[in-house]
């Protein structure tokens, strides 16, 4: 049995939990608070008392015939499938056997990070936020998240900073609102954004079009939680703020293509995507055709 037995003072870190004989392949992102992981996990058994953060695991495999998972007080023993979660607050025990080599998403969440976003969305009691162990479950709204998350660990590139902080703000708010001691309630809004908020969120975007925009950052000028912001910024455009940057960003390249012999690298630089490849990929689903036939066909 592999054991790793600690207090909660020296519990480990995500990115030191995961000891190397544990995992076959490891792939990760960062996002604000969350920290997720792409496993191929070889059968093995696992027991820990305590992490920095609570752990979620969404598994990806197709079927694993027996897994034992221990909990806190919940117990599971039995077969897996794709979409199967467990969940493990920070300061609960936990214990794991499996049989079979798994693939699974793993998804480790700073308290902190959940405290935030419940404060932000003015949830009652965000301090006395009680995570619940769980040893199996599903939970639909998972299941397209983790598809997303994943297209961003091997697809994904450095202008995805947006994209990738408003998938983490719409985890941490899935996990407030169905997995936790007491469920969280939020304010529903469908009016959009003012018109005056609008403006400062737009003139923002095209002032720093060429740099990574953070939603933190925008939320934050508009003195709003960036969950509510990229609701209500959908609400009056139509469509999220990661879909806005990149519509105006091809715009840019588009015009600068136009005025200018400009080659198409230097472009994508100018209109802050993190290669020309990244531009070619986003210029041609918006557009049609990639940059170098739009700018032949001038």
């Amino acid at each position: 049995m592999n054991s790793n037995q600690q207090s909660s003072a020296t519990a480990p870190h995500p990115e030191d939990f995961w000891k190397d004989e544990w995992v076959l392949s490891r792939k990760s992102i960062h996002a604000s608070g969350l920290i997720v992981d792409h496993h191929l996990e070889p059968p093995d058994e696992i027991e820990n008392e305590t992490t920095k953060h609570h752990i979620l695991a969404y598994l990806l495999s197709d079927f694993s015939p027996r897994q034992v998972t221990r909990i806190a007080d919940q117990e599971y023993d039995g077969v897996q499938r794709r979409g199967d979660i467990w969940l493990k607050p920070r300061d609960s025990s936990g214990f794991w056997h499996w049989e079979n080599t798994d693939e699974c998403l793993i998804f480790a969440i700073n308290p902190a990070f959940l405290r935030q976003i419940a404060t932000e969305t003015n949830c009652l009691n965000p301090d006395k936020i009680e995570v619940l162990p769980l040893a199996n479950t599903r939970d639909p709204a998972l299941d397209l998240m983790a598809g997303q998350f994943l297209q961003e660990i091997y697809y994904g590139e450095l202008g995805n900073r947006l994209y990738i902080e408003s998938l983490a703000n719409i985890f941490a708010v899935n996990l407030l609102r169905n997995h936790c001691a007491f469920s969280a309630t939020f304010n529903e809004y469908s009016d959009g954004l003012p018109p005056f908020k609008l403006k400062q969120a737009i003139s923002y975007i095209h002032d720093h079009l060429n740099e990574t925009i953070k939603l933190k950052d925008i939320a934050d000028l508009l003195d709003i939680s960036q969950y509510y912001f990229c609701r209500l910024f959908r609400d009056s455009t139509g469509v999220s703020p990661y879909r806005y940057v990149i519509q105006q960003r091809v715009d840019k390249a588009k015009k600068l293509m136009a005025k200018s012999n400009l080659p198409l690298s230097d472009i994508a630089f100018e209109c802050g995507f993190s290669s020309q490849s990244q531009m070619t990929q986003h210029f041609s689903k918006l557009v049609g055709v990639t940059p170098k036939k739009y700018r032949d066909l001038q």
